[in-house]
């Protein structure tokens, strides 16, 4: 039984990462958290549009997992406000790696490629 349930979970976890897989991990990502100037990588968990209500108007968000370093296992999940996610030109795989390794296993040109990001759909060269 015990074995069975690491399995499930681990299965689930892989499942969530293979880019065919249902609940896909579809982009990866920069907020910025926990504070301006400081980002944190994440992976958007939907397609799905969420208008938040945000002061006095709803604002398009997307659901974005932040998984914890070591272990992808756990993490949070966040309803973050388009214009403030990063779309970075990386693979699943290469955030994947990233997280894993705690930075150790950046991905190749990694400096050249964070400023191509996009930010709430729009290319940009800096953030916002």
């Amino acid at each position: 039984p015990f074995v069975k349930s690491i399995y499930g979970g681990a299965r689930q976890l892989l499942d969530a990462f293979d880019p065919g897989g249902k609940g896909t991990f579809t982009r990866v990502v920069l907020v910025q958290y926990p504070r301006a100037g400081v980002y944190t990588v994440g992976f958007v968990t939907s397609e799905v549009h969420v208008d938040m209500p945000l002061c006095t108007e709803l604002v398009r968000s997307r659901m974005v997992f932040f998984p914890t370093t070591p272990n992808p296992t756990s993490g949070w999940l966040a309803i973050v406000p388009e214009r403030d996610v990063l779309e970075l030109d990386l693979s699943i795989e290469e955030g994947v790696k990233l997280i894993v390794s705690g930075g150790i296993v950046t991905p190749e040109a990694f400096a050249a490629r964070i400023g191509r990001f996009k930010a709430g759909g729009a290319e940009s060269a800096a953030p916002r």
